[in-house]
């Protein structure tokens, strides 16, 4: 399969799993617990996201190194997560707290970015 492919499908498989577990399939209670570190209930949804990545990537990509993405991909989803709600704003009239969001997604989109580099130099 040509890079370009490989790129546009885990890009498109990727963003669309992280649209679906954020803002459809994601809890009221993930959403008030994911502050709280350690909470398994705010976990939950760092979980769903690793699981869902696996879901997604593991037609074309190495059972070990699948192990590996979706390992990297629960904690650091869940940190980045952690961070916004435990320090984050909660008032939506308040610019900042848009920012935060952005910052947020933006960092999730960054990870999707290193794990379709990854893929690439394992294909």
């Amino acid at each position: 399969m040509h890079q370009y492919n490989i790129i546009f499908i885990c890009f498109f498989l990727l963003f669309t799993k992280h649209f679906y577990i954020d803002f459809i399939n994601q809890t009221y209670e993930e959403v008030k617990c994911k502050g709280i570190f350690g909470n398994l209930t705010g976990a939950k949804h760092s979980i769903k996201q690793g699981l869902a990545t696996g879901l997604v990537l593991f037609p074309w990509v190495d059972p070990t190194l699948l192990f590996i993405i979706v390992y990297v991909e629960i904690n650091v989803h869940y940190f980045i997560d952690y961070f916004k709600a435990h320090y984050g704003l909660s008032d939506i009239t308040d610019k900042r707290f848009w920012v935060q969001l952005g910052c947020d997604q933006y960092l999730h989109y960054l990870t999707y970015l290193a794990i379709t580099y990854v893929i690439l130099m394992e294909s």
